[in-house]
């Protein structure tokens, strides 16, 4: 489930940079729609090494 989740938002995440590249006309703005998906990359992060109540491990990003 979580691992779908991520497919989706990094797949999002695409689609927005692609489109920040195609129509970007002001530095500053893009600069913090670039540090908006940093964010979201670090988000994402986060599922590092997290454990269930089983105790496996169910994500793992590298």
């Amino acid at each position: 489930m979580l691992a779908q989740y991520r497919q989706i938002e990094l797949e999002n995440l695409q689609e927005q940079a692609t489109h920040l590249r195609e129509n970007a006309t002001d530095i500053n703005d893009a600069l913090a729609e670039v540090e908006n998906f940093v964010e979201i990359l670090r988000n994402l992060a986060v599922e590092v090494g997290v454990v269930e109540s089983t105790g496996t491990i169910y994500s793992y990003v590298k």
